[in-house]
C-alpha cells in the first residue's frame, strides 16, 4: 500500500494498493484507493481470459466482452456508484481494454497513475513483487 501526497494536506485521502497473489502471481493488480473506496483498478489478466461487462457498459460505448488485461476506471462507473447503488455498496464493475504489453506492477502502476493523473518519480517505476516465502512458503 503507497499512501499519495496531496498538495496542501497534511493527511492523505487516497493511496494505492497493489495485489499479487500467490496462486496467480503473473495476474497482479493495482487500486486506487480514495476515502477508503476503490475508484480505479487495473487488472492483469491472460490474452485469453474474457470478462463480461454489465448491459450498461454498452451505453458508455465499452466492449460487451474485455480479453485479457483491462481497467476499472471511476468515469465509467462514477453513475452508477453514485446513482444505482445503495449508500452501503460500492462496485466499480464496467472495464475497458488496455494494452496487453501491460504486464508487470510498474507498468501497471504507470498506466494507473498516467490515467488518474498522479505524479510519480522515475524511481517509483521499477519494484518487486515479494518473493513467493513471504507469502508463507513455497518455492519461487
Amino acid at each position: 500500500k503507497w499512501h499519495i501526497d496531496e498538495a496542501g494536506r497534511d493527511e492523505s485521502r487516497a493511496y494505492l494498493v497493489f495485489s499479487v497473489y500467490k496462486a496467480t502471481r503473473d495476474q497482479p493488480s493495482v487500486s486506487l484507493i480514495f476515502q477508503g473506496r476503490e475508484i480505479c483498478r487495473v487488472d492483469v489478466k491472460p490474452r485469453v481470459s474474457m470478462d463480461q461487462n454489465p448491459s450498461r457498459a454498452r451505453k458508455l460505448g465499452l466492449p460487451s466482452i474485455v480479453y485479457g488485461s483491462h481497467m476499472h476506471p471511476w468515469e465509467f462507473n462514477r453513475d452508477y456508484v453514485l446513482e444505482e447503488l445503495h449508500p452501503d455498496e460500492w462496485k466499480i464493475p464496467n472495464k475497458k481494454p488496455i494494452s496487453q504489453s501491460t504486464r508487470n506492477p510498474g507498468q501497471i502502476l504507470a498506466c494507473i497513475c498516467t490515467y488518474c493523473g498522479i505524479g510519480f518519480t522515475g524511481g517509483q517505476k521499477v519494484f518487486y513483487p515479494p518473493r513467493p516465502k513471504a507469502f508463507g512458503g513455497g518455492k519461487p
